[in-house]
């Protein structure tokens, strides 16, 4: 299983650039995962999802 957590950071963070929102951070991981669970082949990557969206809070909560 490779570790995507570097390319789903990217991705949040890249979402809190556009629009620095707690609420906007959310649904968008909400709606990666539920992509990700929705598809046998990408199920395995939904802990460096979640990893990632932990550290994306960090860095939401430390500009705020």
């Amino acid at each position: 299983m490779e570790n995507y957590t570097e390319y789903y950071l990217n991705h949040l963070l890249g979402i809190l650039v556009t629009k620095p929102d707690f609420n906007t951070l959310l649904e968008s991981y909400e709606s990666l995962k539920k992509d990700l669970s929705e598809s046998e082949e990408l199920d395995d990557q939904i802990d460096s999802l979640d990893a990632a969206f932990k550290q994306a809070v960090e860095h939401w909560k430390f500009a705020n």
